[in-house]
C-alpha cells in the first residue's frame, strides 16, 4: 500500500491523461476518501496547475450531493517548492 502524505492509497479508481483518482484511507479522521492526483506530465505546467486548483476551489463552494466535496489540497511531500510537482487531492467519503 502506498502512502501520500497522511493518506494510504488503496486502489486506483480511474486514470486519464490529466489525473489519477485513488480510493484511500485517512487514518487521522478514520474514513475512506477519494484522492485525485495531477499527472506528473502536467505538474510542471503552471497553467494546468492553476486550472486544477481553480477546479478544486470551485468544487469546494458547491453544496450538492451530486458534486464531490473538496476537503484538502496539497503539494507532494517530496517537493521542495510550493508549486513544484503540485499534487491536489479532493476527498469525499467512499462507500
Amino acid at each position: 500500500m502506498q502512502k501520500l502524505g497522511r493518506y494510504l492509497l488503496e486502489d486506483r479508481l480511474g486514470a486519464g491523461s490529466f489525473a489519477t483518482v485513488w480510493r484511500a484511507y485517512d487514518p487521522e479522521l478514520d474514513t475512506n476518501v477519494a484522492v485525485k492526483v495531477l499527472a506528473d506530465n502536467w505538474a510542471s505546467n503552471a497553467d494546468v496547475r492553476e486550472r486544477f486548483l481553480a477546479e478544486a476551489r470551485l468544487l469546494r463552494r458547491i453544496d450538492s450531493p451530486r458534486v464531490v466535496k473538496v476537503h484538502d489540497v496539497g503539494v507532494r511531500p517530496a517537493s521542495r517548492r510550493r508549486l513544484d510537482g503540485l499534487m491536489s487531492r479532493w476527498m469525499t467519503p467512499v462507500s
